[in-house]
């Protein structure tokens, strides 16, 4: 059984980075990574719970407003 989710991480990435207005250089160094990986991120369906976290607090939301982000 496969099971579908209705989120969609990149677009919420996506969509925070535009609200924060931060580019993808900003995001990559408050995150400590690369801009190649905010790219991987960017286009990402789903990621780790943990990596979910880490974006939602660099953003400053709580992860239930980022998940909102997300929804499909």
């Amino acid at each position: 059984m496969t099971s579908r989710s209705s989120y969609d991480l990149g677009k919420g990435v996506i969509l925070a980075q535009e609200q924060h207005d931060l580019s993808v250089a900003q995001l990559a160094q408050r995150l400590g990574t690369s801009r190649m990986q905010i790219y991987r991120y960017r286009e990402a369906r789903d990621l780790k719970f943990s990596k979910v976290c880490l974006l939602a607090d660099t953003f400053g939301m709580s992860l239930e407003n980022f998940l909102e982000l997300c929804r499909r």
